[in-house]
């Protein structure tokens, strides 16, 4: 059912073999094998590409609900037992966001013995489908379409308005603070919207409220990229001010004014999840952090 789902996710094989860390042959007879012992073809297989049948899109949600139900029976299980803590997995976007989210773990472990958390690095749209599948407890992220948090709880845990990354030897570089409008006529790198829900999107719509339409480069997924980008080719980014601790050599990042755009980190996790108190608990301690502490 894993495989089932991972191929209907992507509605690609290779990329879909690659996800599940096994060889596209194998996936492709565990395919096979499921289609056999359920009597029906799950999808068609074309040249140009593959979709799924009407019985594949049938099977496709009530394998996403027991998939997440055998996974929540193993953490239940685990969570019952007292010779060690069972592992509540949290996925996060960046290694800042780690370093940053490492230091409040062990105050919430002692007061949820029972369960250790543990730190994986995934795009949020990734760590979304996950979520929702049940393959891990907890997830940050932007702001998403509400409707990719149906059965969720989730918490704003921490407010930022951006840095600016302008290659070093541009004129705005000496600006101690810049507004949006400053960015009229530059060449933007937008962060992509579809991995990063919340990121993309409401910058684009901040440019035009500011009074000009954004020419938008391309789209980028990761602060290394976004750094070497600006300092090749002459564009100009933002980032959060976590990215602004690692190194950029011929980048420049200057503050965006408060008020220009608000880039909220969101906390999601399962409503139903045996590990649901832990999360609150700690979207609680977040939240809490004063503005310089974040």
């Amino acid at each position: 059912m894993r495989s089932f789902l991972a191929v209907a996710e992507r509605l690609n094989f290779s990329q879909a073999a690659v996800a599940l860390h096994i060889t596209q042959p194998a996936l492709s007879r565990q395919i096979r094998d499921l289609e056999a012992a359920l009597g029906c073809p799950l999808f068609v297989r074309r040249p140009q590409g593959v979709t799924l049948t009407a019985d594949g899109e049938a099977l496709r949600p009530r394998a996403e609900r027991l998939v997440a139900e055998a996974d929540r029976l193993v953490r239940d299980l685990q969570a019952r037992g007292r010779s060690r803590p069972a592992i509540a997995r949290l996925a996060h976007f960046g290694t800042f966001l780690a370093l940053y989210l490492a230091p409040f773990l062990p105050r919430l472990q002692r007061k949820h013995p029972r369960w250790q958390v543990e730190l994986i690095e995934l795009a949020p749209a990734e760590a979304l489908q996950r979520l929702a599948r049940g393959e891990i407890d907890a997830a940050t992220t932007g702001r998403p379409d509400p409707a990719r948090l149906d059965g969720c709880e989730s918490r704003v845990i921490w407010r930022q308005t951006p840095l600016i990354a302008l290659p070093a030897a541009h004129p705005l570089a000496k600006r101690r603070r810049l507004r949006l409008r400053d960015l009229a006529g530059e060449r933007l790198l937008v962060w992509d919207e579809v991995q990063f829900p919340g990121f993309g999107a409401p910058f684009l719509a901040a440019c035009r409220a500011a009074g000009f339409e954004p020419k938008s480069e391309r789209t980028v997924a990761d602060v290394a990229n976004a750094f070497a980008a600006v300092a090749r080719d002459g564009v100009v980014t933002y980032v959060g001010r976590l990215a602004g601790r690692m190194p950029a050599p011929g980048v420049a990042l200057v503050p965006l004014a408060e008020g220009e755009l608000d880039m909220p980190t969101v906390l999601a996790w399962r409503r139903e999840a045996p590990a649901a108190e832990l999360w609150a608990d700690l979207a609680a301690l977040l939240a809490d952090q004063p503005a310089a502490a974040q």
